[in-house]
């Protein structure tokens, strides 16, 4: 099973997060825990141990160069959790 948390805010955000993260961890130990995040939470989250997969979303979407491209991801993201959560 994967989880995916996404929390991308400032510093402060990020650390209340962080319980919640380590929550889903203790409830799901072997699920792969994926945090999308900003360069504030890849900085934060990169020293906890529990965190499997960390994504810099902000960096992602720099790396897009139109608005369309930015659109088929989010319908392309959109479609793959859609065909997750079906399989649960």
């Amino acid at each position: 099973m994967n989880i995916g948390f996404y929390r991308a805010s400032l510093i402060g955000d990020n650390m209340v997060a962080l319980y919640g993260i380590y929550a889903m961890k203790c409830l799901h130990p072997d699920a792969t825990l994926i945090v999308y995040t900003n360069a504030y939470g890849i900085n934060l989250y990169s020293q906890f141990h529990f965190i499997d997969v960390l994504i810099d979303v902000g960096a992602i979407l720099r790396s897009l160069s139109s608005h369309s491209q930015i659109v088929q991801l989010a319908i392309s993201l959109s479609k793959q959790i859609s065909n997750e959560s079906s399989h649960l």
